[in-house]
């Protein structure tokens, strides 16, 4: 798989997120996305990128693409803030919010048996208080 960073980072995500929205929001439409941006290392709020993931996700007018999407997104994002979303990758299922790489597994585990997390050790750990509280 190839791997090459963009120019700077962070960037503006928008222009990628609404193509994105506009081209369906499947994991075919990400990797397409990906690739262009950390596969080829384009700028991805520049000009040649957003044109480059239109053309991949079959956009002919990326603008009117990525107007079109504004308000789905606003609330994408909003349901995300809802939810309790603050990172990435963050999965809600059954209002349960699995968030970072470490965790899919357990998110796995849970799509297998919904029960694992009423169990009495389950339920304990989520009721610990925190041990450590650091300060800046």
């Amino acid at each position: 798989m190839p791997f090459t960073m963009p120019p700077s980072h962070p960037y503006n995500p928008l222009p990628s997120l609404r193509l994105c929205i506009s081209a369906g929001a499947g994991i075919e439409q990400v990797r397409a996305i990906f690739h262009v941006i950390y596969g080829r290392g384009l700028q991805p709020d520049g000009p040649e990128a957003i044109a480059a993931m239109a053309e991949a996700l079959g956009i002919a007018d990326p603008d009117a693409a990525m107007a079109g999407a504004k308000d789905a997104l606003r609330s994408n994002t909003e349901q995300a803030i809802a939810d309790g979303v603050f990172g990435v990758p963050s999965f809600v299922v059954d209002g349960e919010l699995f968030w970072g790489g470490d965790s899919t597994d357990m998110m796995v585990d849970y799509l297998g048996d919904p029960a694992v997390f009423q169990k009495p050790e389950m339920r304990r750990i989520s009721e610990m208080p925190m041990g450590l509280i650091r300060n800046k």
